[in-house]
């Protein structure tokens, strides 16, 4: 594992130690929490970004694609 070393203000050091014990963690499992979570959501679309692409376009009708089911098929169907 790579330690990670960095500064943040006194305040901001209270808040992250209040949030950390209200969800029973250390304040460095906390910290990997967050970074991990961020890290990940990058992963996906950005929040957000279906609603804001589909304003650029006049027509209110689009939604946001669901997941679906892969298909099954086989080397006969080709």
């Amino acid at each position: 594992m790579i330690r990670l070393d960095f500064e943040v203000s006194e305040d901001v050091a209270e808040r992250l130690r209040s949030q950390a014990e209200r969800k029973g963690l250390s304040l460095s499992q906390y910290l990997i929490e967050l970074v991990t979570d961020a890290v990940e959501a990058e992963k996906d679309w950005p929040a957000g970004y279906f609603v804001r692409l589909a304003g650029v376009w006049a027509d209110a009708r689009f939604e946001e694609p669901e997941e679906l089911p892969y298909e099954k098929r086989s080397w006969k169907d080709f």
